[in-house]
């Protein structure tokens, strides 16, 4: 992260329909600068609602800002909680980090 390196993971839907192909982020397909493959996720199949969870890539989110995006700032934040007892306590700990980070 601290690098915007061009790495990823990719999911095992990916894994199929890509085995052997160079993997090139951003706009331009033609770029000269792919991305590494650094690991492969486990599989984890279908969503609740139907989504195929292994039709991933991801990326360091500094890799995607700078040298995809081409933005400086985050434009969303997934964050997930180990139980649903959780969440509330979650809720405020992001809250209180996120206004910490923002005031200084």
């Amino acid at each position: 992260m601290d690098y915007a390196a061009k790495v990823c993971l990719l999911g095992q839907t990916v894994v199929a329909n890509l085995f052997g192909r160079t993997i090139r982020s951003g706009d331009d397909p033609s770029a000269e600068d792919p991305c590494r493959v650094v690991g492969v996720l486990a599989l984890k199949g279908q969503s609740p609602t139907g989504q195929d969870q292994d039709d991933v890539v991801i990326m360091p989110f500094t890799t995607v800002q700078q040298k995809v995006r081409g933005i400086y700032w985050l434009d969303d934040i997934f964050c997930s909680a180990a139980s649903p007892a959780a969440i509330e306590a979650a809720e405020e700990e992001i809250t209180a980090l996120l206004r910490e980070r923002t005031m200084s």
